[in-house]
């Protein structure tokens, strides 16, 4: 009966100690995630942005979720948002659903909400504003928020491996996807 009750306590303290205001989108990929803390008031703000790197965690994916977490102790955020992937191959897929439990496991805990946004949603969402491609995506996320400008990598060929900066745009388009605010929201 005390565990029970003391149980109770972290998870009102846990409660309290969210910030509703404050959301933190993710784009997890199998050695690393990209992240953006976002404030909603009347103006949508940038607060935090950056990658996680945590290595080969295929069999060790507690590993992820520990910088994750990480995240959950400084931001004290009241959402966070997933951007759902999918056409991976399975593996991928299975090191990637591991971390993505692993951290929503840790927020429920937490007493975080979370939301996984569908990669079909950002498309239908960015679409709107005339954004076929995923650099068309990043770059209009560029105009609307200029701290991440600088980051906006060149446009990628064909050739190129994706830049390692396009992990911060994934997640800004997820959780401005989610949150539903465009330039005029």
């Amino acid at each position: 009966m005390a565990h029970h009750a003391k149980q109770s306590l972290i998870t009102a303290d846990a409660a309290r100690s969210t910030n509703p205001k404050c959301s933190l989108a993710l784009e997890i990929r199998p050695r690393k995630a990209g992240f953006v803390v976002l404030e909603v008031t009347a103006a949508t703000r940038l607060l935090d942005w950056g990658v996680r790197n945590y290595g080969d965690v295929r069999h060790e994916p507690i590993a992820g979720v520990k910088k994750i977490a990480a995240l959950f102790d400084f931001h004290s955020p009241g959402l966070v948002i997933i951007r759902q992937r999918s056409g991976l191959s399975k593996e991928t897929m299975n090191v990637i659903g591991a971390i993505q439990q692993g951290i929503l496991m840790e927020a429920r805990r937490r007493c975080i909400e979370c939301s996984v946004v569908e990669a079909k949603h950002v498309r239908e969402f960015f679409g709107q504003y005339g954004c076929k491609a995923k650099y068309e995506v990043a770059s209009i996320l560029a105009e609307w928020f200029e701290d991440l400008a600088w980051q906006l990598p060149p446009r990628r060929r064909i050739w190129q491996s994706e830049a390692h900066a396009m992990l911060l745009f994934d997640a800004a388009a997820a959780g401005v996807t989610y949150l539903d605010v465009g330039p005029s929201n």
